[in-house]
């Protein structure tokens, strides 16, 4: 579970393409397990990350969020030709001077 935060708006809505709210935050707060909203939510400058379930990188370290397709390396699956499976969610971020990736999701709406 991934807990926001943003002070500047603390009863801020984040809206969809398809209308729908996709983020509700009371008081400042707001607490997620889907991971396209996570993505979505940490490209804002205004909101922050408080606390990711005790993920690495917690308090405080940047972390940049990317959606991205992966191929599994079967010669006859799909993804040999096409773009991969997913999208899926991962988080970056640096420890110990390296750059460290971590699985956070599938991103919802997808096939």
């Amino acid at each position: 579970m991934a807990i926001f935060k943003c002070e500047q708006y603390p009863q801020l809505r984040v809206w969809g393409r398809d209308g729908t709210v996709l983020a509700q935050f009371r008081d400042g707060l707001f607490a997620t397990d889907d991971a396209s909203v996570i993505a979505m939510l940490s490209q804002r400058a205004y909101i922050t990350l408080v606390d990711d379930g005790g993920q690495p990188a917690a308090s405080g370290r940047r972390r940049t969020f990317r959606r991205e397709y992966v191929k599994c390396g079967k010669p006859s699956c799909r993804c040999a030709s096409g773009r991969g499976h997913g999208p899926y969610i991962y988080a970056y971020y640096r420890e110990g001077g390296r750059v460290r990736k971590r699985y956070i999701g599938r991103a919802a709406g997808q096939s």
